[in-house]
């Protein structure tokens, strides 16, 4: 991030900021940018080797006889892999690894929404496991040429999921 706006030296500032409250609370902060750079670049050459398979052999077959469409089937895999193995806020390596401790004497492992915090510190912003989900999703659903009506939810886009689904658009489009 260029230092050279006040805007991003606010941001920079407000960033630091919450990085110390979440500090005081004693959730931990990862700095997470080749992590997160590189499950976007294996989980879109993942998807792109899909949609390669599905113009040879047997898919091939199937689609020139009417079963089912290229287009439909990248759908299909972009949403069922955002569901299941990329779901990454249900994936321990991406939440907050709080499963050792505990807070106010409450056990901090699965299903607690402090799992959801952001504390992955990645292009000068935090980001949660969930968040990371919307940016992957958006990411490889743009490298795989599909339409933005396929990976923008519409029906749950708040302000943080709108964010990070047109963030992984715009990493997607600028090449990295």
């Amino acid at each position: 991030m260029e230092t050279n706006s006040q805007s991003n030296r606010d941001a920079l500032h407000n960033t630091a900021n919450e990085i110390r409250r979440l500090a005081r609370e004693k959730t931990p902060i990862k700095y997470a940018q080749d992590k997160v750079m590189n499950q976007l670049h294996i989980n879109a050459q993942t998807a792109l080797d899909y949609q390669k398979s599905m113009q040879e052999g047997i898919m091939k077959f199937a689609h020139s006889i009417g079963e089912g469409s290229y287009f439909e089937d990248s759908v299909t895999y972009l949403i069922g892999m955002s569901y299941g193995d990329w779901n990454y806020k249900m994936n321990e390596e991406w939440r907050v690894p709080l499963r050792w401790f505990r807070f106010n004497g409450n056990y901090m492992g699965k299903d607690n929404n402090r799992n959801w915090r952001a504390w992955m510190y990645f292009d000068g912003m935090l980001m949660a496991a969930d968040d990371f989900g919307n940016l992957n999703m958006a990411y490889v659903g743009y490298k795989m040429g599909l339409p933005e009506l396929v990976y923008k939810n519409w029906i749950t886009m708040d302000g943080k999921d709108s964010f990070w689904v047109q963030y992984g658009i715009d990493l997607a489009k600028s090449g990295r």
